[in-house]
């Protein structure tokens, strides 16, 4: 499962980010990819197996968007409120 996280670096995206991590799975699919993005950069965790992407940058602007539904997430937890 590919899991797009908005807001990544926030409060609650890092709650979030660690929850997963610790599970190692979502709806009892286990995590293959997680693409975290935020106006600045988050910070990836350590997860053996999974292949995490970084994306920085401002979600109002269309190529940005069109980025990261390119890899055709499963998931998005749309966390990004500023």
């Amino acid at each position: 499962m590919r899991i797009l996280i908005t807001g990544a670096a926030g409060m609650v995206g890092r709650k979030l980010i660690a929850r997963l991590a610790k599970d190692g799975t979502l709806s009892g699919r286990r995590i293959a990819a997680l693409d975290l993005h935020d106006i600045v950069p988050p910070q990836a965790p350590a997860l053996e197996g999974v292949g995490v992407t970084i994306h920085t940058g401002d979600l109002a602007a269309a190529s940005g968007r069109e980025r990261l539904v390119a890899s055709r997430p499963d998931v998005i937890f749309h966390l990004a409120g500023v």
